[in-house]
């Protein structure tokens, strides 16, 4: 709902924010495998006329810009970073990778785009050592996004064909983590495991989606 308080022709739409880097016009739809929906078209809400004000026909009414939202600063040791146990393998041995954050102020949520050779590695759950499949989250073992007080909510979009594992997770009860004064600015986002299937070099990274 919206109520009047001027005699003013107005807008409502939706708009693009920097906090959602990847909507359109303001939008963001998932399907039920939390996969994002792309191809749509967003329809815009008519124009609002004030009674006794006359529209101009011509005029283009833009809502009223809200104030940038920087970046949060952060210091020179914050870092996300993914740490393997062992760099020097054998088939069969299971590769561990650490993910971790440190001094991420501020911290309330994380997506992760990680490749790797899918004939040469096999990503694992390290829990059950079973093979992660498309709707798997990949990691286990984390000590951040775990608390169920603010509702953490993941959403995984793995490639595994392709060797990508596309996982991510943030606290939906934004308002009552930071009511607490308390973020989890240091800490594991889980642990993710590789069983080698070949001998061969390789890598596992970050890469850009």
């Amino acid at each position: 709902g919206f109520k009047v308080l001027k005699a003013e022709n107005t807008t409502i739409k939706f708009v693009d924010t920097a906090t959602m880097p990847d909507g359109i016009s303001g939008t963001n739809l998932f399907d039920w495998h939390g996969d994002m929906i792309s191809g749509y078209a967003v329809i815009q809400p008519k124009a609002i006329t004030a009674g006794g004000v006359i529209p101009t026909p011509t005029e283009t009414v833009e809502p009223t810009p809200t104030a940038t939202v920087e970046p949060t600063a952060l210091p020179e040791d914050a870092y996300v970073a993914m740490e393997l146990d062992k760099t020097e393998v054998e088939v069969g041995d299971i590769i561990t990778g650490t993910i971790k954050i440190n001094n991420i102020k501020n911290f309330s949520g994380y997506q992760l785009n990680i490749k790797y050779d899918p004939t040469v590695l096999e990503a694992v759950d390290l829990e059950t050592g079973e093979a992660i499949e498309g709707r798997t989250m990949p990691v286990v073992g984390g000590t951040v996004q775990q608390n169920e007080n603010y509702g953490p909510t993941s959403i995984v979009a793995n490639n595994i064909a392709a060797g990508i594992l596309n996982f991510g997770s943030t606290y939906s009860y934004l308002a009552d983590y930071r009511a607490s004064g308390k973020a989890e600015e240091t800490g594991i986002i889980g642990k993710v495991g590789f069983k080698v299937l070949k001998a061969e070099n390789t890598t596992i990274k970050f890469v850009d989606t």
